[in-house]
């Protein structure tokens, strides 16, 4: 009983938990600005005065390069023949499958997939929601608001997966989801790291006991979701791959999707990033930029064309340009994201509603205009975060009930996988550009 509680006041509690984080952000504002690096290090009386042997430099490289997930055996993972078929009519079922070594959570420990297998030869592959951090505070300190990432380990179950891996999309007995009949494969999130981490560092802080103390961090992300996605290559043929991803899982899809490509050797891939537009902060610094690329190494993970383009914006999102312009020139890449997102755009990169807005239009509007073929919005007015699973500030089934101009979201989701894709942007409450050149008022989809 108190854990269903839980369950049904955590929407009021995020709610809460954002509004004292808007009302800090309103007052720091203006000062946020003169923050760099610095902020992660500890002046020297500081360090002195603790008893233990400890550094300035709270973040530090331990691994820089990990582990390469491609020359990991899997012969140990069971098959997906040998796992019982879901049908929508028994709702979701998982089985949980341990990845075998170099896998890990955040914390070092084990880690696993859930897999779901279905009645089609259609794949659903999707990466948990759960926040990001960068340093001892947002990865390791016990206080939430603090804190920004949900989970540095594998526990199961565990609230967050129930909060996640049975909703929205991934709800087969919903008759409306367009994936009811398929196979998901569910890598849940624990590595703080967006799912495009391949580094092993040492946060240190100081405690809540006033004590200094430093943990080995693994943000190996990266290398997890491979190892799930040539395990469940391996279980094909498919004939149709759908990589998804909500918030952080968001964000992930945009690396991965490269890497997607050529694990399944499908030149027509389509993803669907929920939530994770891939943008960094020029405010926060805990999330700038320059703090991610030193905590993550994701840059490493590019191919050096791709790095170029991020290194030179210092967006992440763009990186794609390179990807559509080689093996990706047959992919869909599909954008869900609230244009004043509270979550992403203020709890995360740090700027107002109407701050976010403009950098989400500007960035998401270049990619567009670069590859209009492949990259598509559906992109509505609003504060609320997450819409395939459940959502931050809007109801829990609002995958099937949310539309803008009259295309619901499942819909627009329908029409990807249909090979029909729509770009649709809202621009007041009752009007909307579509595929970035008609404005229409409600959508005829005959």
């Amino acid at each position: 009983m108190m854990y269903y509680r839980i369950y049904r006041a955590l929407p009021a509690l995020l709610i809460l938990a954002i509004m004292i984080i808007i009302a800090q952000a309103h007052g720091a504002h203006a000062v946020q600005s003169n923050y760099t690096l610095l902020s992660f290090t500890l002046a020297p009386y500081e360090c002195n005065s603790m008893p233990l042997n400890c550094t300035t430099d709270l973040r530090i490289i331990l691994i820089p390069y990990y582990a390469n997930p491609f020359n990991v055996s899997l012969a140990g993972m069971p098959s997906l023949s040998s796992l019982p078929i879901n049908y929508p009519s028994q709702g979701i079922r998982w089985t949980l499958i341990w990845l075998p070594d170099p896998a890990r959570a955040g914390n070092g420990s084990r880690t696993y997939i859930l897999v779901s297998r279905g009645t089609e030869d259609k794949l659903l592959i999707f990466l948990e929601p759960g926040g990001a951090c960068t340093d001892y505070y947002t990865c390791w300190y016990p206080v939430p608001g603090v804190s920004t990432v949900l989970t540095m380990n594998a526990t199961y179950p565990n609230i967050w997966i129930d909060l996640f891996a049975y909703t929205g999309i991934l709800n087969r007995s919903n008759p409306l989801n367009p994936f009811r009949n398929w196979t998901y494969v569910f890598i849940p999130y624990d590595t703080g790291d967006v799912f495009s981490g391949d580094r092993v560092m040492e946060y240190c802080g100081i405690g809540i006991n006033g004590m200094m103390d430093c943990v080995t961090t693994y943000h190996v992300g990266f290398v997890d979701a491979i190892m799930a996605m040539r395990w469940a290559a391996a279980q094909g043929p498919w004939k149709q791959v759908v990589l998804a991803g909500s918030s952080a899982g968001g964000v992930g899809t945009i690396l991965l999707s490269y890497y997607t490509v050529q694990i399944f050797n499908d030149s027509h891939l389509i993803v669907i990033d929920d939530s994770g537009p891939g943008l960094t902060s020029t405010v926060n610094p805990h999330f700038t930029f320059e703090t991610t690329e030193q905590s993550w190494g994701y840059l490493e993970l590019m191919t050096p064309e791709a790095r170029e383009i991020v290194e030179e914006t210092g967006e992440p999102l763009l990186g794609l340009e390179y990807e559509f312009q080689t093996i990706g020139k047959n992919v869909t890449f599909a954008l869900y994201e609230m244009q004043e997102d509270l979550v992403m755009g203020t709890l995360f990169l740090g700027y107002t509603p109407n701050e976010y807005q403009q950098v989400l239009l500007y960035y998401t509007g270049k990619l567009r205009q670069f590859a209009p073929n492949n990259f598509f919005r559906y992109l509505p007015i609003g504060y609320a975060h997450m819409i395939l699973v459940y959502p931050v500030l809007l109801p829990p089934n609002a995958f099937y009930t949310f539309s803008i101009c009259g295309l619901p979201v499942y819909e627009w989701v329908d029409l990807l996988l249909e090979g029909k894709p729509i770009d649709i942007v809202q621009v007041t409450p009752y009007t909307c550009v579509i595929n970035s050149t008609q404005i229409v008022s409600n959508i005829s989809l005959g």
